[in-house]
């Protein structure tokens, strides 16, 4: 029996969210959904928002599509590289980070 094809969330738009010790970023994927993604404590998760809401709509009461611990308690530093690539089953990133 075959799997079935899970359609990857395309982002169209991204930038990182801050320049904290706390790796975040933000943008909007094609269909128009805020995309948040967070890597804290080891902990990252990616969250959606509504259509047609600001990116607070994934911060604060978004549906979480990704979460996983991948790394040590106290970690918050991640690269976009690794961002993409824990996440790509789920997710077609922009080559880089700065759309």
């Amino acid at each position: 029996m075959s799997k079935p094809e899970v359609k990857t969330i395309k982002v169209v738009k991204l930038k990182p969210a801050t320049v904290a010790t706390v790796a975040q970023w933000e943008g909007m994927t094609e269909d128009g959904l805020p995309i948040y993604a967070r890597y804290e404590d080891g902990f990252l998760s990616v969250s959606l928002g509504k259509s047609g809401k600001n990116i607070f709509s994934a911060v604060i009461d978004g549906k979480e599509i990704y979460g996983k611990q991948i790394g040590d308690k106290g970690s918050c530093r991640l690269s976009y590289q690794e961002l993409k690539e824990n996440t790509e089953h789920l997710v077609g990133w922009p080559e880089n980070d700065q759309l």
